[in-house]
């Protein structure tokens, strides 16, 4: 109204956005446990209500997780990582069978890709000749590298007391 006037000046800081980084998606085994780390930033705010940069999480379902990551300016940027679950392989050791000693048994497994059974042999079919009753587990490994252990009993039964009687010697032409 007087004519009079005034300037100022305001600096406006522009601070880049973080980077954030919830991890490599990961496979685990259901049951499994997975360790996701978060970087980027100062502050890490993850939608399962943690406010670390790492968490362990155990779904049992493939599951999205996602982490809003803020640096020191308040500023704020999110990534989400995926835990893939694959199901375990079902083990079979097949059906415990009954050996006379000193004869063989032939275990034969099934349910995946790799086994390795209690007596240090691997593959689906092994043979064995116990000398008593024995429990072998075998653990089977699907192409995941998921397992699961199942037994087979192989009897072993005693062999029978043979007994002819005792020596006799006989003259020729002697019929007895």
């Amino acid at each position: 109204v007087n004519g009079c006037s005034n300037a100022d000046a305001a600096v406006v800081t522009v601070n880049a956005l973080p980077l954030a980084d919830a991890g490599a998606d990961q496979n685990i085994c259901i049951g499994s446990n997975a360790i996701l780390l978060a970087s980027g930033g100062v502050d890490y705010i993850w939608d399962t209500g943690d406010i670390t940069a790492g968490i362990t999480v155990s779904p049992v379902a493939t599951t999205t997780y996602s982490v809003t990551v803020s640096d020191a300016f308040g500023c704020t940027d999110e990534d989400a990582v995926t835990i893939n679950v694959n199901t375990l392989p079902t083990a079979d050791a097949g059906v415990s069978p009954t050996i006379c000693l000193g004869q063989n048994a032939l275990l034969t497994a099934s349910g995946g890709v790799n086994y390795s059974w209690s007596n240090g042999a691997t593959g689906a079919s092994i043979n064995v000749s116990p000398s008593g009753t024995t429990t072998y587990t075998v653990t089977v490994a699907d192409s995941n590298g998921c397992t699961d252990t199942d037994s087979v009993v192989v009897n072993v039964n005693q062999l029978p007391p043979a007994d002819a009687g005792s020596d006799q010697s006989i003259c020729e032409g002697a019929g007895s």
